[in-house]
């Protein structure tokens, strides 16, 4: 294993290939910088980027990312792939920008128990992630056909606290991968337009306050 220590935080790498290291380190620095800035975050985060089987990563991407705790963003990569130069430059800072957001709402008013702060946490981060990231196509906010029959069915569970996780956001179920995501960065979106708020403010906003304030669909 590698460590870059920084200030206010570490960066690990575990069994990444040699000759990539840097450019790893490099990437990773950068993003989470620039996602310090703009999110006006202070604490300490330490990254772990590990080198993962094809299984453990979103397979359009070739990277998957959590946020752990309130301090830590995991990522892993699929290092076998031949799109790797485009993971490192450009999906590797995405997933930063996407996991800190996280942490802050996660430091803040929390990721929240019921399915619309599920949509809501997440919309924020895809959001962010646009954001910065302006022409980058993120494939888990595309459009979904019949959209708005899905989010008539969300609006009728928006308040439970019992639903399944797995099949609103990856598509386990009867609905179509991602449209936790999609719905989410739409309502997220709809917010944005009509409000004047930096992503820092966003980032902490609570989630009743984001729908009411906003326009969907």
């Amino acid at each position: 294993m590698k460590s870059k220590n920084c200030e206010q935080g570490n960066i690990h790498l575990i069994g990444i290939p040699l000759q990539k290291r840097g450019a790893i380190l490099e990437r990773s620095m950068k993003a989470l910088d620039k996602a310090r800035k703009l999110l006006k975050y202070e604490k300490r985060v330490d990254i772990v980027v590990i080198e993962a089987q094809d299984f453990f990563v979103i397979p359009k991407l070739g990277i998957g990312g959590s946020a752990v705790g309130k301090s830590c963003i995991e990522v892993k990569i699929d290092f076998s792939r031949k799109d790797l130069r485009k993971i490192i430059e450009v999906e590797l800072p995405s997933t930063i920008y996407h996991e800190l957001a996280h942490l802050v709402r996660e430091g803040s008013v929390g990721y929240g128990n019921t399915l619309l702060d599920s949509f809501v946490s997440e919309g924020i981060s895809c959001f962010v992630e646009k954001s910065i990231l302006p022409n980058r196509k993120i494939p888990y906010i595309q459009k979904i056909k019949n959209e708005h029959k899905l989010w008539d069915k969300a609006k009728k569970l928006l308040g439970k606290t019992k639903y399944n996780y797995s099949e609103w956001f990856f598509g386990s179920g009867k609905l179509p991968n991602w449209t936790g995501y999609r719905l989410g960065y739409l309502i997220v979106e709809g917010f944005a337009k009509g409000n004047d708020i930096s992503l820092a403010e966003l980032s902490r906003l609570d989630s009743k306050a984001i729908l009411k304030g906003g326009k969907l669909l």
